[in-house]
């Protein structure tokens, strides 16, 4: 198969993929590229994952997932929007096995160590602070009289999320400990 190339230096391919209708889309140089008819038809960023090995997908006409062994996956759609699902974004693990959409629009994600999970287009909205918990695990909710949200977690401290505004809380300026397994509000209104 001759491939229409400028430059016909070896590159190292990280993830390779069928397309839904034809084609193969191949992970390289932190770009995907679609390869059909022995030409190369389209060429993408990667996403989070450049240079990352992995496992692409097309879902359906160009909306593609890539996912990892190690760090999750994610949903690339053609408008250059990207979802990620990875611990470190409230995914129960980063360890991807396989994923399957089924007739209702929604993505099957089998995982090593976190089971199987559904995820359902816009039914589930991961907030996270800008960090990620610091890829910690959440472990406690509590909402205040205030509305202001609070999340303990295992190893990261406390955090304050109110409005669109995070706070953190740890060793650092107070806490005694940065495990936070419980929250409760007393009368007064203290945490």
């Amino acid at each position: 198969m001759e491939l229409e190339e400028t430059n016909r230096q070896e590159v190292a391919v990280t993830g390779i993929g069928a397309g839904v209708e034809a084609g193969l889309w191949v992970a390289t140089q932190g770009r995907l590229r679609k390869l059909e008819g022995g030409k190369w038809v389209e060429d993408r960023e990667l996403g989070p994952y450049a240079g990352v090995h992995c496992t692409v997908r097309e879902l359906r006409k160009d909306v593609l997932v890539v996912t990892t062994v190690d760090k999750g996956f994610c949903t690339l759609s053609p408008d250059h929007r990207t979802e990620v699902f990875d611990r470190a974004h409230g995914f129960s693990s980063d360890w991807i096995t396989a994923v399957e959409p089924d007739h209702e629009g929604n993505l099957w994600a089998g995982t090593a160590g976190g089971g199987l999970a559904l995820i359902r287009p816009r039914q589930v909205q991961t907030i996270a602070p800008p960090e990620g918990w610091q890829g910690r695990s959440v472990l406690a909710l509590l909402r205040d009289r205030s509305g202001a949200l609070w999340v303990g977690t295992e190893g990261a401290g406390l955090y304050r999320y109110e409005g669109a505004s995070w706070r953190n809380y740890s060793t650092s300026n107070g806490l005694s400990n940065p495990f936070v397994w419980s929250l409760a509000e007393d009368r007064q209104g203290s945490l």
